[in-house]
């Protein structure tokens, strides 16, 4: 979880370890990218707007890691839609916490069935 607001931060990590997620957080996008570079996540939360120019985060998490998804929070959904058209999801503000937990259980769920595929 990415967002520079403690208090959103520490509550979506609460919501989010309450609904059995493991969540690391960063309050930066250096702080994010160097976690990241060090240990690859399944899944990336962020918010839209950070001190820091986010709309290059989710190139370089697509660049650098591609299969893995990201959830952009933005109170305009709209215009984090058009600066980060890879983002995988945008999710308006003010969060639903129900509908972040199902948006991360829909992808966990993705992500564990490609890790069952047996090749061919």
């Amino acid at each position: 979880m990415v967002e520079d607001w403690p208090e959103v931060r520490d509550l979506v990590v609460r919501v989010m370890q309450d609904a059995g997620f493991e969540v690391d957080e960063a309050g930066t996008l250096q702080e994010a990218m160097s976690a990241i570079s060090l240990s690859p996540p399944d899944l990336v939360i962020t918010d839209y707007i950070l001190p820091e120019k986010a709309e290059r985060f989710v190139p370089w998490i697509k660049d650098h890691h591609p299969g893995v998804p990201v959830i952009v929070l933005s109170a305009n959904p709209q215009e984090a839609t058009e600066a980060m058209p890879d983002a995988d999801v945008v999710l308006g503000k003010p969060i639903k916490l129900a509908e972040l937990v199902q948006t991360v259980s829909r992808f966990v769920d993705l992500i564990e069935a490609q890790k069952m595929r047996i090749p061919n």
